[in-house]
This record gives structure tokens, C-alpha cells and sequence, in this order.
């Protein structure tokens, strides 16, 4: 069984689902066969197939049990899965690197501040505790607890690319998707998709939005302000402009 052509790597909340979902139609990119997980929580979201999480839960069944996850490709066909936890394990991502050394990469963001308040809400949508100790964003960003901080680092992206490229080195191995684009201009952001990993990039497929938000939640302005510099630097690291007003 061979090693996957591309893994899909985050971030949370940033549309991972989606583009996983929407790239699968192309009929040069092969689904993975899914690692036996119970799907019994949300048997709408595949997370058995989209995410193998290998490298971090599951490094202990070894790389025949990684090997069978993926299907047999044919010349010309490639297979990958979607794990936005590898993104800050880095132990993970050094795990890819010593064995699948020329993998592509897809990093997907998303405005971190409204990033912040979807993943807030996903909390509370499978766990109703959630909102007992925290009932709403503010009291969320003002008394967050040492185990639940890491969702205000996560939307920190340019840390992110930045020991990304350190641990692979090869700039193009890493395409950067902003969550935004994505979902505004679908057909260019998946032609260049196709184009990175290899395939035909005049196929055209019927795009889908896999988990829509139902919460409706204004962003605070001090959660605005604190993404504001590390967006700027994020800006000079990609050499593009980002999420400005």
C-alpha cells in the first residue's frame, strides 16, 4: 500500500472538512479508506476517513496499519487525508519528515479572530458543559484555563508556517490557503489546489460547504485588536495582504 501524496494539515475551524470533501471528487484523488474510528457522535462529519491521525493518536499501530488506510492508486491517481492536529505536534510533523520527505502540504487560515469564536462554539455543540464554565466568547477570552488557552495560540498563524517551513524546508511543498478565498472564489482556489498536488487542474467540481455555522456571534473588538499585529507579520512572512477592514 503506498504513502499518502498529501496530507491536508489545519487549522482547526479553517475549512479543512471542506476542502477535503470537495477535493475527493476529483477523480485523480483517492479517499483514504478510514482508520475504524466510531463515527457514532456526528455521523454527518466523516473524521474516520478525513482524519487518520497517525502521527500523533495512532503512531503505535505502526506504518503497515498507516500503509492500509489508503487505497491502491492507479498511475496517475494520488490519496491523502486531512489531520488538522499534526499542524502543532511537532513531534508529528518531525515524524512526516523523516519518512515521507517530498508529501505536499496544505495549510488552510482563516481570520483568527473569527476563527476563535467558530471553534468556541464547535466546544459547546458536542460538549453543553462548555458553556457552563465559559457562557460566552468574552468570558472565554478573559478567564480561559491553562487546558483550554491553546485556542487563542492556535490562530498565532505565522509561528505555524514558520516551523512548518523549518521542519520541511521546501517552499514548494507548502501551499498556504486562506479559508476566506476559498470559499469566495471556489473554482480558482481548487484549480490551484489540483495544480499543487499534480493533477488536472481544468476539472471542475461541484463545490460544498461541509459544516455551516448556525451560531451568531459578534466578534469582541479586543479580540480583533490582539490577531491584528501577528496578521501584519503573517502578511510579511506569505508576502500578501490579510484580513484588513
Amino acid at each position: 500500500m503506498p504513502l499518502p501524496n498529501f496530507l491536508i494539515l489545519g487549522e482547526t475551524k479553517c475549512g479543512t472538512t471542506s476542502m477535503y470533501d470537495n477535493i475527493i471528487q476529483h477523480p485523480q484523488i483517492l479517499p483514504t479508506k478510514g482508520n475504524g474510528n466510531d463515527l457514532s457522535v456526528d455521523a454527518t462529519v466523516p473524521l474516520g476517513v478525513k482524519e487518520l491521525r497517525f502521527f500523533d493518536r495512532n503512531y503505535n499501530k505502526g506504518w503497515d496499519w498507516y500503509r492500509d488506510c489508503f487505497p491502491e492508486c492507479p498511475e496517475g491517481s494520488i490519496t491523502g487525508e486531512a489531520t488538522p492536529m499534526y499542524l502543532h505536534r511537532a513531534l508529528a510533523l518531525q515524524r512526516i519528515a523523516s519518512v515521507m520527505k517530498d508529501v505536499k502540504l496544505i495549510l488552510m487560515f482563516r481570520d483568527p479572530a473569527k476563527r476563535l469564536v467558530s471553534h468556541y462554539h464547535h466546544i459547546g455543540s458536542i460538549n453543553p458543559a462548555w458553556y457552563d464554565k465559559y457562557p460566552t466568547i468574552e468570558s472565554f477570552w478573559n478567564t480561559a484555563a491553562e487546558e483550554d488557552y491553546h485556542l487563542i495560540d492556535k490562530g498565532i498563524y505565522w509561528k505555524t508556517v514558520m516551523q512548518v517551513a523549518t521542519t520541511f524546508k521546501e517552499d514548494k511543498q507548502m501551499l498556504v490557503i486562506i479559508s476566506e478565498d476559498l470559499f469566495e472564489e471556489p473554482d480558482k482556489i481548487f484549480s490551484d489546489v489540483f495544480e499543487f498536488l499534480g493533477v488536472d487542474s481544468d476539472v471542475k467540481i461541484k463545490a460544498q460547504h461541509s459544516r455551516k455555522n448556525k451560531y451568531k456571534t459578534k466578534v469582541p473588538t479586543e479580540i480583533k485588536d490582539f490577531y491584528e499585529p501577528h496578521n501584519r507579520k503573517l502578511e510579511r512572512v506569505l508576502e500578501r495582504k490579510l484580513w484588513r477592514e
